[in-house]
């Protein structure tokens, strides 16, 4: 039962009245508020992890006296828990609902950031990030909720809206953390984190139910497994999604130590670091729609190759200089290259496995991108002494631009042909199970 009804039924007369529970894959008659609060939650919730995020954590474990080490281990907890649960969360919503997850998530909005309240010390900073860990539930399960909600015919319309606010949530987040940490300290950029956290569970609360569809021939380990192997029976779609993985080691040092070089070497304060950092976000706004629209066909290619080649000349570039505009300059330079690369590889990959894969394929792309924010967070840890010096960032953005770059010049060889989707028995395959990944907006 999607709606309640006056005894009887509409076939029979009866009318209906208001919704109690959304059955999944069948939009309600108020759709539109249900995709409104989950938007809103979205904005809300993604407002508060990237201002947590960017450039707070960072900052806050150097100032408790974090090692390099041991900062690159605490920036890696909420993505590594990124590549265990992306991949199975849109199949897990199928399976226990939409709103439970959505749940979930927005709890660890409101709750990591309240953990950080209780005292001043790096144990307490590790709780935090693993329970924001949890939050990558939100998204999979959110688009999964606007796809089911909204009529067939507007689908594409509202999750690009839904993606939107999102973004809009992440870009003035920094730029508000380092002024609050600037002007007032660490505590008041948490009180704000909580706040939206809470904005964002209470719009989640307001959702209405959905029903899960769990049976006993639906696992999630089941289609987790058929995701992977229908992927690594693809190897473009394999490839594709290890380029973005190594495309996303800049994300991952940017966001964990260019904080820590800025302060250190170019003697910026939060302010001015979350003002660049903001030039992050803002660069893939720019980006994002110019490349969907010239990007088209055999032209995903060369976007995806100029997006990771210009990445490790920014790279390279960023401990070269010291100055605040520059460093504005090759931040939004880095955006740019990071949304080109985002939208060419994704458009790609819907190209190469078709409608009916692009679920399982999306979903090993997540894991991957995850897995390269651990490495652009862990690897620098390793080779920052104590006390690292501007020659020790050089050689660590280097490292990681180096990396960056040569895949990009692999890009060409691994990705090169027609990307058609894959034979009809594997699409069919993912039409036995393997839908709920990434719902079909057919």
């Amino acid at each position: 039962m999607g709606v309640d009804t006056i005894p009887g039924g509409p076939e029979k007369g009866g009318i209906i009245t208001e919704p109690s529970e959304i059955a999944q894959g069948a939009p309600g008659p108020d759709w539109r508020s249900t995709n409104r609060r989950v938007t809103l939650a979205s904005f809300f919730g993604f407002a508060s992890l990237a201002m947590a995020y960017s450039p707070t954590l960072s900052l806050y474990a150097k100032d408790l006296g974090a090692s390099p080490w041991v900062a690159g281990i605490l920036f890696s907890v909420a993505p590594t828990f990124g590549i265990l649960l992306r991949i199975p969360a849109g199949a897990l919503s199928t399976l226990i609902g939409r709103k439970r997850l959505l749940t979930v998530g927005a709890t660890t909005y409101l709750l990591a950031p309240l953990v950080l309240l209780t005292t001043e010390s790096l144990p307490v900073v590790f709780l935090s990030a693993f329970l924001f860990g949890f939050a990558n539930l939100y998204m999979p399960a959110g688009i999964s909720l606007v796809n089911d909600v909204v009529p067939e015919a507007e689908r594409g319309k509202y999750i690009a809206y839904y993606a939107m606010w999102g973004t809009l949530g992440r870009a003035g987040a920094p730029f508000l953390a380092g002024f609050l940490i600037d002007e007032m300290g660490y505590r008041y950029v948490f009180i704000v984190c909580a706040g939206m956290g809470l904005v964002s569970f209470l719009y989640t609360l307001l959702l209405p139910p959905s029903k899960g569809e769990a049976s006993p021939e639906r696992s999630i380990s089941r289609q987790v497994l058929r995701d992977l192997k229908l992927v690594v029976r693809h190897p473009k779609l394999l490839w594709a999604s290890v380029f973005r993985g190594s495309q996303s080691l800049t994300q991952g040092i940017m966001n964990s130590y260019f904080p820590w070089y800025a302060r250190d070497v170019a003697g910026l304060g939060a302010a001015a670091i979350g003002q660049i950092q903001t030039g992050l976000v803002l660069g893939g706004i720019f980006a994002r729609p110019v490349t969907g629209k010239f990007s088209s066909g055999r032209r995903r290619i060369p976007f995806i190759v100029g997006g990771m080649l210009g990445s490790a000349v920014l790279l390279f570039l960023v401990t070269r200089t010291t100055d605040y505009f520059a460093l504005m300059a090759i931040c939004f330079g880095l955006g740019i290259v990071e949304g080109v690369c985002q939208i060419a590889t994704v458009a790609y990959l819907s190209d190469a496995a078709g409608v009916r894969m692009f679920g399982a394929a999306i979903g090993v792309l997540g894991g991957f991108f995850d897995l390269g924010l651990v490495g652009g967070r862990l690897v620098p840890g390793m080779l920052l002494p104590a006390a690292p010096l501007a020659a020790h960032y050089a050689l660590a953005f280097g490292i990681i631009g180096a990396v960056v770059g040569g895949a990009g010049v692999c890009v060409p060889f691994l990705l090169r042909g027609s990307a058609g989707p894959p034979p009809e028995s594997d699409q069919a395959a993912v039409r036995e199970g393997l839908g709920p990944n990434f719902p079909d907006s057919r």
